[in-house]
């Protein structure tokens, strides 16, 4: 890992590269756009310009994601509003997205998302595996909102449509190459053939590595740790076929595939109390009044009490977490739409996909504080604390889907048959405890999940400005859940083996009237309902604990879709408000074995917000955009089971809490603003800047509001990116694009995560986001 932090290298780069933008421009047309491109969605699982569609939508074309150095899905959450996406402690792989609010409780195969995730029409049922790169991608779409209608279940927060890049036809090659600190390097390989009776393929493959940024100083290398903190090593393949014998048939097939190898980001001690000692009371077989009078145990009371004093509260560069390894992930996907026009106004189509996901991982949370205190003057312990966690889970998927659509003049129709199974397992061995080679809850699991659903919707034109849409979907769910665990690692023998099975049926719609005032203004208002299935948590140790029902949500939603000025001006607002039912909540209590985690249908809220998007040419060649989201959720009731009586009184007991309540990874104001600027075309090539700044006034990592909220809170933060780029380049036949990129330049300190909810156990670990960096992207296309 080198020092980053403190580089000039990135001011002086972009500096440097900036000298040339002075040269004087010299006789070529002048090309650059006078009026705003029409963006082209299928939020609606139809093609449709982004202005017509009566739902709050951010849209990212293939160029918007290389201006704003956009690789994966979860980078575009900066430049949404009212959207977060939270990295997963010990993954690199698994993110959570929240949208209004609304988020994944917990990344295990035994919950489901709030926000729901499409690649090429297929639905991702898991977190797990979602930050990758995907090859050559189209468009981004994020549908805010919920969209139980068309998308079904999982979609009460709101949708994520990641499309790839269907093959051209003709010839083509393009090689980009991305060079930066920490020893960056990005190799893309887009390989596009002619068409042949009807049949074209596009063939990409992208290789990225990068060494860590935080130094792992472990001394055990036996436990699998490969190397620092925020290494990556990933390859990604994808392979599209698009085949059209009449022009009445289309049909597309795509493959994709990641394998990654990587050292998770760094979860480090940011807060320990000297009670953290307690933790240990669960092995009083092994210490019996340990931590009361006992004089053999004052070492390892002096050594609990200077772990305040070892946790940091900033980022740090280097930490000593023995118990942390790699994680391998390797996942394929396979999707077939075959679309067929039966006439002039119908069209039948098929989507199926099937996708599995293979993840491996080591964690170490226990945040690394511990692992420089002494001993205790016990034999053999070199760590006083641990929180390991290997992890083995594998997933696979199947989903058929068929549509039909109809145009028949005035009334516009899709109606749909869907059917989705998976099955899944996982293992964790959990150790919460102290270092003396003992382990806490093993668990291991197998979920069979199926899902069936028929859904329709219509839009009738009562004029040439006005319409209505109306949509219903009924859904039935099945869910499984085999669950094995020897709970006390003193008593392996004791297992608990359990069996759960249960059915979940819903009814959801939508209702929108669209009115035209111009040929560019539309205001819209829409009402909408959704709902994620109820399941049984595999979490949970004791049996009981285990089923949580479905949680519902209803939205009404105004909004304006409007261009101004000749097509200079875009202006999109929405404004809503949601009232959401039985939310499911994680939590994490003191539990045999170590901590554990529940999930329960918690009680009621509801969320108001706006939200704004600008685009805007003043004059020739400077494009200004703005992002804006406001968010005020407040819960209505929150029945907490109180463990300890810290918050009802009395240990052991429920009680309303909806006033301590705290909304997860939802800040109440978020922002980006961008600006770029396309200079006047030069005789060697088109020279642009960008600069975008994000802004985010800070939100809680937990559920509900401890003692001292900063332990669990990001503050508000302003990131700063800036690119330089020469395009049009001729190079003998070829097309060079150059740019010269540095991301949070200033530097600039956030939490990602933060396991709040280990302050019952005296402790609190976090993840930071990545230090500066800067590279060079240099672009070939033949």
């Amino acid at each position: 890992m080198t020092d980053s932090t403190r580089s000039p290298i990135p001011f002086l780069l972009c500096a440097s590269l900036a000298g040339p933008l002075a040269l004087p421009v010299t006789a070529r047309a002048d090309e650059r756009a006078t009026a705003l491109e029409e963006v082209t969605v299928v939020a609606q699982r139809v093609e449709e310009s982004l202005q017509d569609a009566p739902i709050a939508i951010s849209a990212f074309s293939s160029g918007d994601l290389q201006a704003l150095g956009i690789l994966s899905a979860n980078e575009v959450a900066h430049f949404t509003p009212n959207m977060t996406s939270e990295s997963q402690p010990g993954s690199t792989s698994t993110t959570n997205f929240a949208i209004r609010g609304i988020t994944t409780t917990d990344p295990t195969l035994s919950v489901e998302a709030g926000v729901g995730v499409y690649l090429n029409g297929i639905y991702i049922a898991r977190s797990n595996g979602l930050i990758y790169d995907v090859v050559d991608l189209e468009r981004i779409e994020v549908l805010r909102g919920p969209q139980g209608t068309l998308y079904g279940r999982n979609t009460t927060g709101g949708a994520i449509n990641i499309i790839t890049a269907r093959p051209a036809g003709e010839w083509r090659l393009k090689q980009a190459l991305t060079f930066g600190n920490e020893d960056r390097w990005r190799s893309t390989t887009t390989v596009d053939t002619a068409a042949w009776k009807g049949l074209a393929a596009k063939l990409s493959y992208m290789h990225y590595q990068q060494d860590g940024y935080v130094d792992n100083l472990t001394t055990l290398p036996q436990q699998g740790q490969a190397g620092d903190f925020g290494e990556r090593d990933e390859d990604a393949y994808n392979i599209a076929l698009s085949w059209s014998p009449v022009d009445a048939l289309q049909v597309d097939f795509n493959y994709d595939n990641t394998s990654a190898t990587s050292v998770p980001q760094a979860s480090q001690l940011t807060w320990a109390s000297a009670d953290v000692a307690r933790l240990v009371t669960d092995y009083g077989a092994f210490f019996p009044g340990c931590f009361d009078t006992d004089p053999l145990c004052a070492p390892i009371r002096d050594a609990y009490a200077a772990a305040e004093a070892a946790a940091d509260p900033d980022r740090v560069s280097r930490l000593d977490l023995p118990y942390a390894g790699e994680e391998d992930l390797d996942v394929d996907g396979y999707s077939l739409t075959v679309a067929w026009d039966l006439t002039d106004t119908l069209t039948l189509k098929s989507l199926t996909g099937y996708r599995d996901m293979s993840l491996e991982q080591r964690t170490d949370l226990s945040g690394g504080g511990y692992s420089t205190l002494p001993g205790a003057g016990f034999a053999g312990v070199t760590t006083l604390f641990a929180a390991g966690q290997p992890n083995v889970k594998d997933q696979d998927q199947f989903s058929q889907e068929l549509q039909l659509l109809g145009n028949w003049g005035a009334l516009e129709f899709l109606a749909g048959l869907y059917y989705f199974e998976e099955h899944g397992s996982e293992t964790t061995q959990e150790q919460v405890a102290l270092n003396l080679g003992l382990w806490g809850a093993e668990k291991y699991y197998e979920v069979d999940n199926t899902s069936s659903a028929a859904y329709g919707q219509a839009t009738y034109h009562l004029s040439d400005a006005l319409r209505v849409s109306a949509g219903l979907r009924y859904s039935e769910d099945e869910k499984k859940l085999f669950q094995d665990q020897a709970l006390d690692p003193l008593a392996p023998l004791d297992r608990t083996r359990a069996h759960f099975k249960d059915d979940f049926s819903n009814v959801s719609g939508s209702l929108s009237v669209e009115v035209d005032w111009t040929d560019s203004v539309t205001n819209y208002a829409r009402y909408a309902t959704g709902y994620k299935s109820g399941g049984y948590f595999s979490r949970a140790s004791i049996p009981f604990q285990a089923p949580f029902d479905e949680e519902t949500l209803q939205s009404f939603e105004l909004g304006l879709k409007s261009q101004w000025l000749q097509n200079r001006l875009r202006a999109n607002i929405a404004l809503f408000y949601s009232e959401y039912d039985d939310l499911q909540i994680s939590q994490f209590v003191p539990g045999v074995g170590g901590a554990e985690s529940v999930l329960s249908n918690a009680g009621n809220a509801s969320y108001s917000g706006a939200e704004v998007e600008l685009l805007a040419l003043p004059v020739t060649g400077l494009t200004l955009s703005l992002s804006y989201g406001w968010l005020d959720p407040e819960y209505d009731e929150y029945d907490f089971f109180d463990p300890t009586g810290q918050f009802c009184g009395t240990a052991e007991t429920a009680c309303d809490v909806s006033d301590r309540g705290v909304f997860s990874n939802t800040p109440e104001h978020s922002a980006s603003f961008g600006v770029e600027y396309a200079f006047a075309p030069r005789s060697y090539g088109d020279w642009s800047a960008r600069v975008d700044t994000v802004w985010n006034d800070g939100y809680s990592f937990g559920t509900i509001e401890i003692s001292d909220p900063s332990r669990i809170e990001t503050d508000s933060y302003t990131l700063l990116n800036a690119r330089v780029s020469l395009d049009s380049v001729n190079l003998l036949d070829a097309r060079l694009r150059l740019s010269a990129w540095c991301k949070n330049l200033t530097d600039e300190e956030y939490r990602t995560n933060s396991i709040g909810a280990f302050e019952s156990l005296g402790f609190t670990t976090t993840v930071y986001n990545e230090p500066r960096s800067w590279g060079l992207d240099v672009e070939i296309e033949l």
